[in-house]
């Protein structure tokens, strides 16, 4: 018994704590690399590893207080408030590693070096855009991570 609620507080402390350390670390990294490509370098692979502990530590987390609840009142209770917290958390994970990751190499891999800046034709069309908009608004604090700069010919969009 108090190894399987040794199991589930260590599962939920790596996963909350990866998840805590790593919001703290990612903006670190993009301030103090000399480039974001550099951070960005460093940043995708830790954030694939942070999924991954993510993904275990759900899957422990479960069995083992399935088993804990099981062996104190004779049912598993997969539909307990914390298993469905738990079933929540691991969609979400499961997404963002298998969905968003993804997208987010495929954009990066399509824009090459973000620190050289893009043109107008490489750029994602949400980012041109975006681009288009801080033309038309001024508001230079709205691009100053996309490094997209369009020809003078391009339309601005009217607000």
């Amino acid at each position: 018994m108090a190894f399987l609620r040794f199991l589930m507080l260590l599962s939920l402390i790596v996963w909350l704590g990866g998840v805590i350390f790593f919001a703290v670390l990612a903006p670190t990294l993009f301030s103090v690399l000399p480039t974001r490509h550099l951070a960005g370098s460093v940043v995708a692979p830790m954030l694939t590893k942070l999924h991954w502990m993510g993904i275990v530590s759900g899957v422990v987390f479960l069995i083992s207080s399935m088993i804990y609840s099981r062996s104190t009142t004779g049912v598993a209770q997969p539909f307990a408030l914390r298993h469905l917290l738990i079933y929540a958390m691991l969609a979400l994970t499961l997404i963002s590693q298998f969905g968003i990751s993804p997208k987010m190499a495929a954009l990066r891999a399509s824009m090459g070096d973000i620190d050289s800046g893009c043109n107008h034709e490489s750029c994602p069309p949400s980012i041109q855009r975006a681009a288009r908009l801080v033309d038309a608004t001024g508001d230079r604090r709205a691009s100053a991570g996309t490094r997209c700069r369009l020809p003078d010919s391009a339309p601005v969009l009217n607000i």
